[in-house]
């Protein structure tokens, strides 16, 4: 199913960290895209629900 909104995001994060741990950890990434990655899910980690009201 599509990404609806923002908030729909935020509610199946769970879902699409594993996804993007997993693409975090392909060989086929420069070191530099990883970094980029993994900033991302730590940024995505620290968002609350109270941050999209």
């Amino acid at each position: 199913m599509p990404i609806r909104d923002l908030a729909d995001f935020h509610l199946r994060w769970p879902e699409f960290r594993e996804k993007a741990v997993k693409v975090a950890q392909s060989t086929n990434l420069e070191p530099i895209d990883r970094e980029t990655i993994m900033w991302l899910i730590r940024l995505a980690d620290r968002i609350g629900s109270r941050d999209l009201t």
